[in-house]
């Protein structure tokens, strides 16, 4: 146990710069946005964002899933957004509900076969929701992001899915 702590102690002192620029730059990204310098997007569809406070495992997917099938259940039109993590395509924008392209990534090509709602995979969230809204028109939206790192869209709702990471 002795050389695990003193391992662990080597990379926190090594980590601990990068962590100090991270911290800045985020608080500089967080900046520009409340100045105004850096807009964000409001969309008049309602936009409900599924995240979390540590990465991979906590559960976005199933709940993002859920979510989807819950606002059907309402009478809601829904569409889903996503970023397409582990994507094999190049392409701006996939839509699933018109393309049915299993290389968007293996998360949103789940949701779209289990909620048959319109599935929308790009590399910037904002694009993905102005296409999804002139597409569908979406009375609510579903997107999945990683915690939460992206201002761009303005978010009316936001649940996290975070259950500690692993035991």
């Amino acid at each position: 146990m002795g050389n695990f702590n003193k391992l662990h102690r080597f990379f926190v002192v090594l980590l601990w710069p990068f962590s100090l620029i991270y911290r800045f730059g985020f608080a500089l990204y967080q900046t520009l946005h409340r100045w105004g310098i850096l807009s964000v997007k409001q969309f008049a569809t309602a936009v409900v964002s599924v995240g979390n406070i540590t990465m991979g495992g906590t559960g976005k997917t199933p709940f993002v899933i859920f979510l989807t099938q819950l606002f059907r259940e309402m009478q809601k039109t829904t569409a889903v957004v996503s970023r397409g993590y582990g994507r094999n395509s190049e392409a701006g924008v996939i839509d699933l509900e018109r393309q049915k392209q299993a290389d968007s990534g293996d998360e949103p090509w789940l949701i779209s076969i289990k909620t048959m709602a319109p599935v929308i995979v790009a590399d910037k969230k904002r694009v993905a929701c102005e296409y999804a809204i002139k597409a569908y028109e979406p009375t609510c939206g579903t997107r999945q992001t990683p915690l939460f790192e992206n201002k761009a869209v303005d978010k009316d709702v936001i649940f996290f899915s975070d259950h500690g990471g692993p035991d």
